[in-house]
């Protein structure tokens, strides 16, 4: 239940897994220095983002249902995103960078109060097509979806997708599968 901080110049060099599961981490290297390589943050615990780019390109972040990402208006990007139903994540005024798979549902999803994960703020899909998955649980796009550098487009897998905001990528969107796409999820 204690608060822990990443402070300082140098890049942590730690390359395996951390996990978050109680109390708070939060994250302030100095701005593009790496703090973390994958993360994940579990039922009641929170990280915290003070500075810009903490997390490891290539590295991926799990949030849990009842965990918290806090990313403060900052920009991150990570290699993959795992999130569970019920959690939203909001990037505020700063943006979430997609280099790799968003999936949502179990395991992530421990009660199955909600079967939506929402991200609201802003996402670029960091110039390519980005795999969206999901397992049980709907991903709500409530954010503004933009390219990055290069063309961004995505590809949903056997799900639920819900575009809510107005975006500006300008790649294709395809569907595998058992796929809905809506623009409300009303």
């Amino acid at each position: 239940d204690g608060h822990l901080r990443f402070n300082g110049a140098s890049a942590n060099t730690f390359s395996g897994a951390s996990f978050v599961d109680q109390g708070r981490l939060t994250l302030n290297k100095n701005a593009s220095v790496r703090a973390l390589g994958s993360v994940t943050v579990t039922n009641g615990a929170e990280l915290v983002l003070n500075a810009n780019e903490q997390i490891d390109n290539g590295g991926t972040l799990s949030i849990y249902a009842g965990g918290a990402f806090n990313m403060n208006n900052r920009n991150e990007s990570v290699g993959g995103l795992n999130l569970g139903g019920n959690h939203v994540l909001d990037t505020g005024t700063g943006t979430l960078t997609l280099l790799g798979v968003l999936y949502a549902g179990s395991p992530y999803t421990t009660n199955f109060v909600s079967t939506r994960a929402t991200i609201r703020g802003n996402l670029s899909l960091g110039g390519g097509t980005r795999i969206l998955q999901e397992s049980g649980c709907s991903i709500v796009l409530d954010c503004h979806v933009s390219d990055g550098a290069g063309v961004g487009g995505i590809h949903l897998l056997d799900g639920f997708l819900y575009l809510v905001q107005s975006n500006s990528f300008t790649g294709p969107v395809f569907v595998d599968g058992n796929c809905t796409i809506s623009n409300n999820f009303a």
